[in-house]
C-alpha cells in the first residue's frame, strides 16, 4: 500500500496540486508550460517503451520483472511481467516534476530541493520494490527526468516567484537596493 502512495505522490503533485497553487498564485502559465514538457517526456518514454516491444528480441534488462503488477501510471494494469519496462517512466517523471517544482519554491522555501530529493528516493524506492523495474530501468528513467529538467526548466532567469515571497511580509526593516549601495 506504501509503495503504491509512494509511486503517484508525485503525479498528484505536479498534475494537481502544483498547478492549483499557480493559479491562485497568477502563474498558471508557467504551471501548464511544465506540464507540457511532462508530457512531452511521458510521450517520449512511451515511444521508446512501444519501439521495445516491436524488436524481434528484447534484451531481458529492457523487459519488466517476471512479477511485475499494477505498473502503470496510476499502479493499475494488472500483470505486466516480461512488457518491455525501460525506461521507467515514474522514475523520469518524478525526477522532472519534483526538480522543477522545488526550483520553483527554492527562493521562499530553502529546503525544497532536500524535500524533491525525499521524494524522489521514495518513489524510485516504490518502483523497486513493487517489481515494477530493474535497476537499470529506473536509473535510466531518472537520468531522462533529470536531463530534461536540466534543458527545458533550469534557467533561474524564468522562474521568480516574487509573487509568493513573504520576505516583505516578515522584514520590520525597509528593503534596499544593495546594488545601489555597493
Amino acid at each position: 500500500m506504501i509503495w503504491n502512495i509512494l509511486s503517484i505522490l508525485p503525479i498528484v503533485i505536479f498534475y494537481l496540486i502544483f498547478p492549483i497553487y499557480c493559479f491562485f498564485a497568477g502563474n498558471i502559465f508557467y504551471a501548464l508550460q511544465l506540464i507540457l514538457y511532462g508530457i512531452l517526456l511521458d510521450l517520449s518514454i512511451s515511444s521508446i517503451k512501444w519501439a521495445t516491444s516491436k524488436l524481434s528480441s528484447v534484451p531481458s534488462w529492457m523487459k519488466r520483472p517476471p512479477n511485475a503488477c499494477d505498473c502503470d501510471m496510476f499502479n493499475r494494469g494488472g500483470k505486466v511481467g516480461g512488457e518491455p519496462g525501460f525506461p521507467s517512466g515514474h522514475s523520469a517523471m518524478v525526477c522532472y516534476s519534483m526538480l522543477s517544482v522545488s526550483q520553483y519554491f527554492q527562493p521562499i522555501y530553502q529546503n525544497s530541493y532536500f524535500i524533491a530529493f525525499l521524494i524522489i528516493l521514495g518513489t524510485l524506492t516504490a518502483r523497486w520494490m513493487k517489481s515494477c523495474h530493474n535497476l537499470i530501468q529506473i536509473i535510466i528513467g531518472a537520468i531522462l527526468g533529470i536531463l530534461t529538467y536540466h534543458f527545458f526548466v533550469k534557467n533561474p532567469d524564468k522562474i521568480t516567484p516574487q509573487h509568493v515571497s513573504l520576505e516583505p511580509y516578515l522584514s520590520n526593516t525597509p528593503h534596499t537596493n544593495l546594488d545601489a549601495v555597493l
